[in-house]
């Protein structure tokens, strides 16, 4: 059994620019509820630690965060997952906490508090801040390239002091987990990947058979974009 720490928006829903401010702007992204429901029906915990600075910021109050989880847990349920825990930080940048990713305040509350073994846990974000709080907890991290993931892969590739996986989804996470690829291979640095994105020739298509060179223990399914296209697309 694993502990499979998630970040909220970009993994399970959406983001938006402007913060989801109520129920009505949550949006899950494709797949995200069953992949849960798939993690779950294996035996996995699963935890979600997600920032959320639109509270120190005015734009929504703790009780309508605490409304907005509510209601993702219970549809997440509905579907045949289950959320134990659901930490949030909802502090700013310049308050100076430890519980905001990149530190890990979170993950190691959860810790104390829930009698996690850190070495069979994994974190799956979108953003480079969520790789740096795994990896200063201790667990796995991985990048999926829905949200933020994409973007933070090429231009904040740099700033992870560690080695993390990628993936293309949370529900393609997921199914790497179940099929016991994941943690039984070397761990793949993204920081390569990274790299091999940046310097291919404009028309080289990210195939299975690139990744695998330049991460041998990627498993993702192919990524059908160009080098061009990437750079469209963030």
């Amino acid at each position: 059994m694993l502990t499979i720490f998630l970040d909220r928006d970009g993994v399970i829903n959406e983001n938006r620019s402007d913060y989801v401010k109520s129920w009505g702007e949550f949006c899950f992204l494709a797949g995200s509820k069953e992949a849960i429901a798939m993690l779950t029906n294996a035996g996995h915990r699963i935890i979600v630690c997600t920032n959320q600075a639109g509270v120190a910021r005015g734009h929504l109050s703790l009780e309508t965060v605490e409304e907005i989880h509510r209601r993702m847990v219970a549809e997440i349920a509905q579907a045949g997952g289950i959320i134990e825990r659901v930490y949030y930080c909802p502090h700013g940048k310049d308050e100076n906490c430890s519980c905001r990713k990149p530190r890990p305040g979170m993950l190691l509350r959860s810790r104390d508090e829930l009698g996690i073994d850190m070495n069979d846990a994994l974190f799956i974000g979108d953003s480079i801040s969520d790789i740096q709080a795994a990896l200063a907890a201790g667990v796995h991290p991985i990048l999926v390239l829905t949200g933020l993931g994409m973007e933070h892969l090429r231009e904040h590739y740099q700033e992870a002091d560690g080695p993390f996986h990628i993936a293309e989804s949370l529900k393609n996470t997921a199914e790497i987990i179940l099929q016991g690829d994941l943690l039984a291979c070397p761990t793949s640095c993204g920081r390569t990947f990274a790299r091999a994105l940046l310097t291919s020739p404009p028309s080289l298509t990210i195939t299975r058979q690139v990744q695998a060179k330049a991460l041998p223990s990627l498993h993702c399914q192919r990524l059908p974009v160009s080098k061009s296209a990437i750079l469209r697309s963030i």
